[in-house]
């Protein structure tokens, strides 16, 4: 029998894969990609500060993921919702427990992102449509 607490899925926040995962794995971690979580701060939350630098505050956001003490994270949370007070839902309904390394419960074995995934899906954007013999062959080849 396998044992999956040590085991920490990553994933862009797609309500299905959150569901999922929770489903068939409900002792797992589950760890939400830095990367597709900034990008969501900028387009949901800096829209409503069109004259704020947004590559300050996604800086200052990556930090807060980063951060790793407690302390450190409500520092920089503390400052991000001084500047951008509507960040505070954002982050409240963000699930922090899952992105911030301060606050995961589980082993992040040291991965912020899921890079290596976008690489993998963007290397075989055009098999993924072929027939499933055609697709193989063209990944193996």
């Amino acid at each position: 029998m396998m044992v999956f607490d040590e085991f920490t899925f990553f994933s862009d926040r797609h309500p299905g894969i959150i569901k999922a995962i929770h489903l068939v794995f409900p002792s797992i971690y589950h760890a939400y990609c830095l990367r597709h979580l900034v990008d969501n701060f900028v387009k949901q939350v800096m829209r409503s500060y069109p004259l704020h630098n947004k590559n300050h505050w996604s800086s200052i956001f990556k930090k807060t993921a980063y951060a790793p003490s407690k302390q450190e994270f409500e520092a920089h949370i503390n400052n991000i919702i001084l500047s951008t007070p509507l960040a505070r839902d954002f982050i409240t309904n963000s699930s922090p427990e899952c992105w911030a390394n301060a606050l995961f419960p589980g082993n992040r074995w040291g991965t912020i992102n899921n890079n290596i995934a976008e690489s993998w899906n963007n290397w075989i954007k055009a098999a993924r449509f072929l027939p499933i013999v055609a697709m193989v062959d063209h990944i193996r080849i």
